[in-house]
């Protein structure tokens, strides 16, 4: 599970209280359903990695892995097997004498790894340990967590502000902002069907408007819109809603649908596999992903009202 949100957040804090570093003031902090609070942190069977790596400066690769090990009172044939298997794992076989100065940022942050989950942890917690990292190196070990999570089959929670990163590497996302736990969703949800006008500024999605709903009518700066489906049934009155750049799309035949506009073409880049148009009807400028470039400099688009979000204009949640 990944924990999304923006800095001063509350993402460490929830950390540090998972870990038993902090207290709570109120609740409780369940294992397997059995309540941790007043178990201390070294019994709690949880391993923290930091966005810096925290490797022993003069210990080698071996003795850095095994210092937890020893804890456990593991100690020779046995400690040395653990040790090769999670150098395996991690893919630094042979990195056993060096110490840390003599490694890249990114070999310390595996060996970091490595080292957590060495003692065999019931938890792992992940504060932003790629964050430090160049975008090919991130993009290596954000698959090798991955990777270390199905093979080992563990507890990981793994807090980021990255939302590539999150939306990547977990199976479920939660967003947390000021605090306040606002969603938790499989990734593809979430960027379906944020639960509110806040997830959605956060995840960047830029086509954010207000508008007045009345029945199945919105009506809004860019024209009035047919709404269906389960945004028909939002209250009527004043709004915001949310067009994903994707539920846009250009029409190159005489059939005009519903939900049609003629947009000016302002500008088009490259942007993830697709190209996003930047577009604008009047004073309202809004954006469109599509797969193709294209050289006109008018277009008719059409809005899939299917895929348009409503939300109450005081539903706001900070």
């Amino acid at each position: 599970m990944a924990i999304l949100g923006p800095s001063g957040g509350g993402k460490t804090t929830l950390l540090r209280l998972i870990a038993g570093l902090q207290q709570p003031t109120s609740g409780d902090i369940l294992f397997d359903g059995y309540s941790v609070k007043k178990v201390s942190a070294r019994k709690r069977g949880v391993m923290m990695v930091f966005q810096d790596e925290q490797l022993f400066p003069y210990m080698t690769v071996f003795q850095n892995i095994a210092f937890g090990l020893k804890s456990q009172h593991i100690s020779g044939k046995a400690l040395r097997k653990r040790v090769a298997e999670v150098l395996e794992l991690v893919q630094m076989t042979g990195y056993e004498k060096r110490l840390p100065s003599q490694l890249s940022g990114g070999e310390q942050q595996r060996i970091a790894l490595a080292r957590a989950i060495a003692v065999q942890p019931k938890v792992l917690l992940l504060d932003e340990p790629l964050s430090h990292l160049d975008a090919n190196l991130r993009e290596q070990l954000r698959e090798m967590v991955r990777y270390i999570q199905q093979h080992l089959k563990i507890t990981m929670l793994f807090v980021t502000h990255d939302q590539h990163e999150a939306l990547s590497i977990a199976d479920r996302v939660g967003i947390l902002m000021q605090g306040a736990l606002q969603q938790v969703a499989m990734p593809n949800e979430l960027l379906q069907n944020p639960s509110n006008i806040d997830v959605a500024r956060f995840l960047g999605m830029p086509n954010i408007f207000c508008g007045q709903k009345s029945g199945r009518c919105l009506r809004t700066t860019l024209g009035d819109f047919n709404l269906s489906g389960e945004n028909s049934k939002a209250q009527d009155g004043e709004v915001y809603f949310v067009v994903p750049t994707t539920a846009i799309q250009p029409i190159f035949d005489s059939a005009i649908p519903q939900n049609c506009l003629t947009a000016t073409v302002v500008h088009q880049q490259y942007y993830y596999h697709r190209w996003r148009y930047t577009l604008k009807i009047a004073d309202v400028t809004f954006y469109m992903d599509y797969l193709m470039p294209c050289e006109a400099a008018v277009l008719d688009v059409v809005i899939d009202p299917m895929q348009i979000k409503v939300y109450p204009k005081h539903a706001t949640q900070i």
